[in-house]
């Protein structure tokens, strides 16, 4: 009889002892899969911040490519204004090269006039001495 009961308790202490790690491994198992569903939404979190990440550097991309644009069309207006100022002053200095001409063509030909006065004087001279 008392090798049955002490074959009765360690049976028993088996059952508890295999009951205990049955429910050790059951808590594991779901801290576990408690830990896997945290990862998993620790992921998804993730790869939603990754596309977000991705639809900002497109738009910042997009932003850099029109700014790039902007920059050229505002150079090429500066060499267009620069071109044209430059042409503006080559027809001032024209017209001023034109302007000092016209002052010496006149002073030429108040000469010349001058000249003639002075020649038609003469000949009314010559021709009054001779009357």
């Amino acid at each position: 009889k008392m090798r049955d009961r002490a074959q009765l308790q360690r049976e028993r202490q088996a059952r508890e002892d295999a009951e205990k790690q049955k429910q050790e491994l059951e808590d594991r198992l779901r801290a576990f899969e408690e830990e896997s569903k945290e990862a998993k939404t620790q992921l998804v979190i993730a790869e939603q911040r990754s596309e977000e990440l991705a639809v900002q550097q497109l738009k910042a991309k997009e932003q850099a490519e029109e700014l790039e644009a902007r920059q050229r069309e505002a150079e090429e207006e500066r060499l267009k204004l620069e071109s044209e100022i430059e042409s503006e002053r080559r027809t001032k200095e024209e017209i001023l090269a034109i302007k000092e001409q016209q002052e010496v063509d006149a002073a030429r030909l108040e000469e010349e006039m001058e000249e003639q006065r002075r020649h038609a004087a003469q000949v009314e001279a010559e021709l009054e001495e001779v009357r």
